[in-house]
């Protein structure tokens, strides 16, 4: 046994006192002074350096160095966030706020979906109006003589099948970026609509899925009514009864019609025939009221961006409720609808004097809000629904081109352009664009007015001018007779959209009769010259006027409608 296995032992059997710990714990060279060689130099050789010319001087440099380093980082931070141009706000844009909304008629094909899906077909179309959202109409299964709907889960087999609308949709998405929404008229249905059926037919869950009136009351804000035995007065427009829309259990019918279409790619919604007749919860009486019907709106947009988290809902009120469309805008935190229709554009007349017009448009622009742009939400989003000639007939084709000019470039807004049997020419696809082709080299199809070039090169300017006519600023015009000593003149109407960087100016003559004017600007910070980018009078195919002198008188065509680009950066 050895000694240190001796020690373990005995300290084992004995406790440990001070001295034993010392020796157990201590190494065995404890004792041993080893000489260690120091490296590097010592505190005195190094103090003998501390005064050194040369070490002082790189000192100083070092130090300098350092610091001047830190500020230009500082700097050059500082610059990159003041001097770098920031993201435009049009970046921050919803899909559906940035490019026109394409409303074509579906009835002028009996295969239309088919169409849709044709890439060869669709493709040339969609690159000439560059829309980037395509309004269907009412799709549903419908009636053929109420054009009510019979079914909301259903589609109208005149136009496919529901695998032609889903390849129809994907061609669209992949090939031109473009999204499908469609009509939902949620005020009424059609007699032969299973919900109907069992409301008839008294079933519990569906026996308040209609409006009922009070029998004391021959008519409901000019809406007829026809007796129900036992059940009191069933509330109907143009003979199709009302949904009762605030029941808990028609609300969920709509939640699960947002979820089924949402699964196929339908993008959201304009809904029609709003305000409706809704029943007040606390006095259970049939009432059209703006608060309720916001609630209710509010509460389906919600719903619908569960089911499509980037959908849109569009608000179309009725003709006689129109103008109360702000009431639908909501706030920036709590929005009611996210674009509302105003048919502003659509109603003007050869009567109206460019006062009027000027006014009119001045009491929408500054009576409307603008929400905070620094924000998240930018808006309110207003819908400018174009003229379609094809049921304008009662209009002069200028004065339409004019209006739809309008619809392109007013503030914070959506044109929602028409184009009906004048753009599509009934027939096949295959005589559509041959129609479309000589359309292009026949401008004189139209008289004068050559929609499809206009709207080609309006959504080209509306894409090149994204944020001057989105968001910048509206400044109008006066302009002045030259052959008539300078004075006003209120047959031509002029308007500037612009921001810091460039704007445009269109000028429109709205009387008979040539004009010779003056535009009273200062051309100090405004530009001298400006290029034509579209207008109503086209000669032989080209624009008549290529560019026009600001600061000059400027020759203006019978009816003569332009717009004009400029820059603001020279």
């Amino acid at each position: 046994m050895s000694n240190r296995e001796e020690e373990t032992i005995e300290l084992e059997s004995q406790p440990l006192n001070a001295e034993k710990k010392a020796e157990l714990f201590s190494s065995p060279k404890s004792d041993q002074k080893e000489k260690i060689t120091p490296i590097g130099l010592t505190k005195e050789e190094l103090m003998k350096f501390a005064q050194d010319p040369f070490w002082c001087k790189l000192r100083k440099i070092l130090f300098t160095l350092f610091w001047l380093l830190w500020l230009s980082m500082f700097v050059g931070a500082f610059l990159i966030i003041h001097m770098v141009p920031s993201c435009p706000a049009t970046s921050r844009l919803k899909w559906y706020q940035k490019e026109p909304t394409a409303q074509i008629n579906l009835k002028v094909f009996n295969d239309q979906f088919k169409w849709l899906a044709n890439e060869e077909n669709i493709g040339p179309f969609m690159n000439t109006f560059q829309a980037k959202t395509l309004l269907l109409p009412n799709i549903f299964n419908s009636s053929e003589k109420t054009n009510e709907i019979l079914n909301h889960f259903q589609l109208n087999t005149r136009y496919g099948s529901q695998e032609e609308l889903s390849r129809a949709i994907q061609n669209l998405k992949v090939n031109h970026e473009t999204n499908v929404i469609m009509d939902l008229n949620a005020a009424t249905t059609d007699r032969q609509h299973p919900w109907f059926i069992l409301f008839m037919a008294n079933e519990e869950k569906y026996r308040d899925f209609y409006l009922i009136a009070d029998p004391n009351y021959p008519s409901y804000f000019g809406y007829e009514t026809e007796k129900l035995s036992g059940r009191g007065q069933l509330i109907t427009k143009n003979g199709q009864p009302l949904l009762n829309l605030l029941n808990p259990d028609v609300q969920v019918e709509f939640k699960t019609i947002f979820e089924k279409w949402g699964r196929l790619n339908i993008k959201g919604y304009r809904l029609l025939g709003a305000p409706y007749l809704l029943v007040d919860p606390d006095t259970k009486k049939v009432v059209k009221s703006v608060e309720l019907n916001q609630r209710l709106i509010k509460d389906w947009t919600k719903e619908l961006k569960k089911s499509v988290s980037d959908g849109v809902f569009i608000l179309q009120l009725d003709d006689q409720d129109a103008d109360s469309y702000r009431e639908y805008f909501g706030t920036q935190d709590e929005p009611i609808a996210d674009i509302v229709v105003n048919k502003f554009v659509t109603r003007l007349s050869l009567q109206n004097s460019t006062n009027d017009i000027r006014t009119k448009l001045e009491e929408i622009i500054n009576g409307t809000k603008a929400w905070n742009d620094e924000l998240s939400n930018i808006g309110p989003w207003t819908g400018w629904l174009t003229d379609d000639l094809n049921e304008s007939r009662n209009k002069d084709d200028l004065l339409i081109c004019f209006s739809n000019i309008l619809a392109y470039i007013l503030p914070r807004g959506l044109p929602i352009t028409r184009l009906s049997t004048n753009l599509l020419h009934i027939g096949i696809p295959e005589v559509f664009f041959k129609a479309l082709r000589e359309e292009f080299n026949n401008i004189e199809k139209f008289g004068t007015y050559d929609n499809a070039r206009i709207f080609s090169k309006l959504s080209s300017l509306r894409k090149n001018h994204a944020d001057a006519i989105l968001l910048g600023r509206t400044e109008f015009v006066n302009v002045r007779n030259v052959d008539a000593g300078d004075q006003l003149n209120n047959d031509v109407f002029a308007m500037i959209r612009a921001n810091d960087k460039h704007g445009l100016i269109l000028i429109a003559n709205l009387k008979n009769g040539p004009k010779r004017v003056k535009l009273d600007l200062n051309f100090n910070t405004h530009p001298r010259t400006a290029e034509v980018a579209a207008s109503c009078k086209i000669k032989e195919g080209h624009l008549m006027l290529s560019k026009i002198q600001l600061d000059e008188p400027i020759n203006l065509a019978i009816n003569e409608t332009l717009i004009a680009t400029f820059d603001l950066t020279n």
